[in-house]
């Protein structure tokens, strides 16, 4: 391209750091990529938000860990939003260190909360590899992500208690409707603009927050009452008594899942070291309260999930077959690497008759 006088663009540059990605040697595309980042300093040249994705993937996949978890502190200072993207490359940089990698992945994953990212199918799958793929440490590594969960609880409680605040001190203005008499002459509040635009700059704390506020406020107003849009033109709300809407059921999580955003710290009775698989799943919520958190998220697992997910359960075919009902009630499409990876799990324990019914299934 020099030789021809042409330009190099970004997705030049982006192509250049994928092919040190691919390199079957890590120690020569780790060198090939600092040069080139090196060389785009030098020439000034400013990297965009996917020349810094593909850049930390590329020095995480290479086993450079600090110097991508560098390109990240240094997009924070040029004020670039970071994106679960670039979280979900993170995880994989922390992928690969096998001794300290799931501590690194779920320090990156209690970043991506606390900054409002919410993760996607991509985020669980990498976290499920990470688990079966790395170690967490010693106990002192278990109780330093414990510790960073609870200053994270703290500063959202403190968030929630300022939101509570904002909305007992919002001015409600008591007025008569007289264009909805049909609503048997009921008082209607007011909020104006002003007072609505405040609410909504408290209240942007996180979509978790708003619905566990709304919960806790459904329970203190009567069964009657809750707010309604009246206006078309999107400048009050009323207040409507008598307004009935059927209660939402929302099911209580006891079990301490690091991987959630509000975790139950509470629960926690005792910190030991974790070595084996099944142990490192079980803080992340084992395979019942991981597919809830999913869904919290509003993530649907595939396929990649559950076949992750089959080293990490319980060695027993009951678990098992959960886990098959779990993928038909999701309607999930079983496929070869699935039944391969369950065949081969249950010859390990020397249960034919199940690995020969699995591939009768298949």
């Amino acid at each position: 391209m020099k030789k021809r006088a042409l330009q190099p663009t970004g997705d030049t540059y982006t192509c250049l750091f994928e092919a040190c990605i691919n390199s079957p040697w890590p120690a020569d595309g780790l060198k090939m990529a600092t040069h080139l980042r090196n060389h785009m300093i030098e020439k000034g040249i400013e990297p965009n938000l996917t020349n810094y994705n593909v850049m930390i993937k590329a020095f995480g996949r290479c086993s450079d860990i600090p110097t991508a978890f560098k390109i990240v502190d240094e997009m924070i200072s040029k004020k670039i939003k970071i994106r679960v993207h670039t979280f979900n490359h993170l995880i994989q940089a922390c992928i690969s260190d096998k001794d300290y990698g799931l501590k690194h992945a779920l320090i990156v994953w209690r970043k991506m909360l606390k900054m409002r990212e919410r993760p996607n199918v991509y985020s669980f799958n990498l976290m499920l590899k990470c688990v079966k793929d790395c170690n967490l440490g010693s106990r002192e590594d278990l109780l330093e992500i414990v510790s960073l969960i609870q200053k994270h609880m703290a500063l959202l409680q403190i968030k929630a208690k300022v939101l509570q605040d904002s909305k007992t001190s919002l001015p409600l203005h008591i007025q008569h409707n007289n264009d909805h008499k049909n609503l048997n002459n009921n008082q209607t509040l007011k909020l104006d603009c002003a007072s609505n635009k405040i609410a909504e700059e408290t209240l942007d704390f996180g979509n978790q927050i708003l619905e566990d506020v709304k919960i806790n406020t459904n329970k203190t107003q009567t069964q009657t009452t809750d707010l309604v849009l009246i206006n078309q033109n999107n400048t009050s709300l009323e207040l409507i008594e008598n307004y009935k809407r059927p209660e939402q059921h929302v099911e209580k999580r006891t079990a301490p899942n690091l991987l959630s955003k509000f975790v139950q710290i509470d629960k926690i009775l005792g910190v030991q070291e974790v070595h084996t698989p099944k142990d490192k799943f079980a803080i992340i919520g084992g395979q019942e309260d991981f597919l809830k958190e999913m869904e919290v998220n509003s993530v649907k697992p595939d396929i990649k999930t559950l076949t992750q997910m089959l080293p990490l359960i319980e060695d027993t075919l009951e678990a098992e077959n959960k886990l098959l009902e779990t993928m038909q009630i999701l309607n999930i499409k079983s496929d070869i690497d699935f039944y391969n990876a369950l065949i081969k799990k249950r010859c390990f324990r020397q249960d034919y008759d199940s690995a020969f019914v699995s591939y009768q299934t298949n």
